[in-house]
């Protein structure tokens, strides 16, 4: 496996050791046959199928898998915390966040809509090059993006917020979108 694929590979694989223990991880990623020579994005876009495939089949139950993904997308999602940490400052209400995380993105991804905050993403911004898959990939996958979400606008609110994952990119739909409900 490319180097540039490790950090994905090696992040859920301690994350379901964390989470279900070392014997299920092993199941799930150590007969993943796609997965041993990954060298670009279409290559990790088979892994990543393959490797849910697996997971959505060994662990039954979607809590717990979306537990792991959330996990994942936790600490994916810390690099951009000192980014979330400088727009929380430069803001004095959900409003002006918005607007400012949207300035720093330079597009908008966001928008207030009453107590919710609406996200729609044209494509994945997943950097671990699922957005080649030619096949749908499981929802489970998508709830690292939602742990992301979580973390992000935890950190912009100082409070434990609630996403929804609405439709994904990668599972068929044209868009992703998210729904992040500030009570």
């Amino acid at each position: 496996m490319e180097e540039k694929y490790k950090g994905w590979f090696e992040g859920f694989s301690n994350a379901v050791s964390d989470q279900l223990g070392i014997n299920i991880r092993d199941d799930i990623v150590d007969k993943c046959e796609s997965c041993h020579k990954v060298s670009n994005d279409s290559e990790m876009a088979v892994c990543v199928k393959e490797v849910m495939d697996r997971f959505d089949n060994i662990v039954e139950d979607k809590n717990k898998r979306y537990k792991v993904m959330e996990v994942l997308g936790n600490e994916c999602v810390q690099n951009f915390l000192g980014v979330a940490e400088e727009v929380k400052k430069n803001s004095k209400s959900v409003e002006d966040i918005v607007k400012n995380l949207n300035e720093k993105l330079g597009a908008k991804l966001f928008k207030m809509d009453g107590k919710e905050i609406h996200s729609t993403l044209n494509r994945c911004f997943c950097h671990w090059g699922v957005k080649e898959t030619k096949e749908p990939i499981s929802v489970t996958y998508c709830h690292c993006s939602l742990g992301w979400m979580k973390t992000l606008f935890k950190t912009l609110l100082d409070k434990p917020v609630k996403v929804d994952l609405l439709q994904s990119v990668i599972t068929g739909a044209d868009s992703c979108k998210f729904i992040i409900h500030l009570n």
